[in-house]
């Protein structure tokens, strides 16, 4: 249901796409202070309205919202993230893997990194 909801082209423009709000949460959630809903909520739409159709539509949505992020967090907390398949790592001093991604997991590790690439 999210997934839809983000491409569809009702959206605003930029508006993130489902892996992309995936990088974005998990970016969230690694954060050193907690970031607040209301905070990182309108970033999704490029701050913008999300032109929901209707009130159970949003309410919907932003749960679908909060349910993946507490998936990530959770992940996160316990150890157990793992990068998507063909997912690009960039660390700080330019070198990439692109190779043995499965072997990189848990949040100590992923922490570290510049970015992620998906």
């Amino acid at each position: 249901m999210l997934k839809q909801f983000l491409a569809s082209p009702q959206r605003p423009g930029d508006t993130m796409t489902y892996h992309e709000l995936q990088g974005f949460l998990f970016a969230i959630a690694c954060a050193p202070e907690l970031i607040k809903p209301p905070e990182w909520m309108p970033l999704i739409f490029n701050e913008q309205e999300a032109c929901y159709e209707s009130m159970e539509e949003a309410q919907s949505v932003i749960q679908a919202l909060m349910d993946l992020y507490n998936v990530i967090n959770t992940q996160i907390f316990t150890g157990e993230v793992a990068l998507p398949p063909f997912s690009v790592i960039r660390i700080s001093c330019g070198l990439q893997i692109t190779k043995y991604q499965s072997l990189i997991t848990g949040s100590h590790v992923l922490r570290t990194l510049a970015c992620i690439l998906v």
